[in-house]
């Protein structure tokens, strides 16, 4: 995905820069994985996710389509399609992006193929650059 960085600075709950990010589908800071030092502006990234998610208390379904980065207080919401592996891992799209989700039990075989809305804290979503 095409972020553009719009500040990046350090706080104390977090190891990495947190950089404060502007997207076509909505804005948020979440830690930076790449350079501390990066330039400012537009950067492809990454999306990981690294917490387990749970279907009911950190993922739900949607109250609306289409995809979303929302700012919530302590936690990102992505908003994105769900596709479901019978492993228990899911991808969500989010505008394109896939960002592997590990669920700590299967969600319900139903909302394979469907709009979701996950919440996580902000120091367990990470952007990673890279270059094509």
């Amino acid at each position: 995905m095409l972020v553009e960085i719009e500040m990046m600075r350090e706080l104390s709950w977090s190891p990495f820069p947190i950089a404060r990010i502007d997207t076509p589908i909505g804005r948020t800071a979440v830690p930076w994985r790449g350079a501390p030092d990066a330039p400012l502006g537009r950067h492809r990234v990454e999306w990981t996710i690294d917490t387990d998610i749970t279907w009911g208390l950190t993922a739900k379904p949607a109250d609306e389509t289409g995809p979303a980065i929302l700012a919530g207080g302590h936690c990102v919401i992505l908003r994105g399609h769900l596709r479901l592996d019978p492993d228990g891992v899911g991808v969500l799209d989010l505008s394109g992006s896939s960002i592997l989700l590990e669920f700590d039990e299967l969600p319900p075989p139903d909302v394979d193929g469907t709009w979701i809305q996950i919440h996580v804290p902000h120091k367990d979503v990470h952007l990673y650059p890279y270059e094509l």
